[in-house]
């Protein structure tokens, strides 16, 4: 039994350790703009302040959870006030594009924490409150 042991946890290393070199092989996971261009909804928010999470989405009105963004392939931007109209509609449009891990928004950096092909996660230091990092995930419908 304490040959087996060994040998086993050898075996397991080498799996467990050779599957983190693997390349993303999962092209709709690539940043590209053929990849993000769609319309997501957003599905979580959250601000840190001091090293303190606080989830935001949870506060925020019914007219703009259900809101929408649309990446649009030739770099334009809707933002579109769906489902319950907002009392001051939101609806207007800008400009998006890529430039490494960043996705800018009307000029504004965006950090792309993650990209699945489906769910798009971004973070950004607030303009109006620089010590507030704020953390949105969109799933593109």
């Amino acid at each position: 039994m304490k040959r087996i042991l060994p040998s086993s946890m050898v075996i397991f290393t080498l799996i467990f350790a050779g599957s983190g070199c693997t390349k993303n092989t999962d092209p709709e996971g690539d940043r590209t703009i053929a990849n993000i261009v769609g319309t997501y909804q957003l599905t979580g928010f959250t601000k840190t302040i001091e090293n303190t999470t606080y989830n935001t989405f949870d506060t925020l009105s019914a007219c703009k959870k259900d809101n929408l963004i649309r990446f649009n392939t030739d770099m334009t931007v809707n933002f579109i006030d769906a489902g319950i109209p907002c009392s001051f509609s939101t609806n207007r449009s800008g400009t998006w594009y890529l430039q490494g891990d960043n996705l800018y928004l009307d000029g504004d950096a965006l950090v792309i924490k993650n990209f699945n092909g489906k769910t798009l996660a971004l973070s950004t230091i607030s303009a109006k409150d620089p010590g507030v990092t704020n953390f949105t995930t969109w799933v593109k419908k």
